[in-house]
């Protein structure tokens, strides 16, 4: 519960930068998908020793490529 008023500051913090960076709410959203669905397949494959699937390896790939395309369409 401590842990929990630093972390939302920071979280508060970061959507503000970012949003003064890219000037919109959906390059966040959608960088957020992006980087949760990549941690997730990154710590499924630590802890639970689960091999991707192509399935799965697709599914990275796509999450990479939202990243990367929010990531260069910044608005100006």
């Amino acid at each position: 519960m401590l842990m929990g008023v630093p972390i939302s500051y920071l979280f508060w913090t970061a959507t503000r930068l970012s949003y003064e960076h890219f000037g919109q709410v959906w390059n966040i959203r959608l960088i957020g998908f992006g980087m949760g669905t990549l941690v997730f397949g990154i710590l499924t494959q630590l802890i639970m020793s689960e091999t991707p699937s192509l399935k799965t390896f697709i599914c990275l790939l796509l999450a990479v490529a939202i990243i990367l395309i929010q990531v260069t369409n910044i608005t100006e």
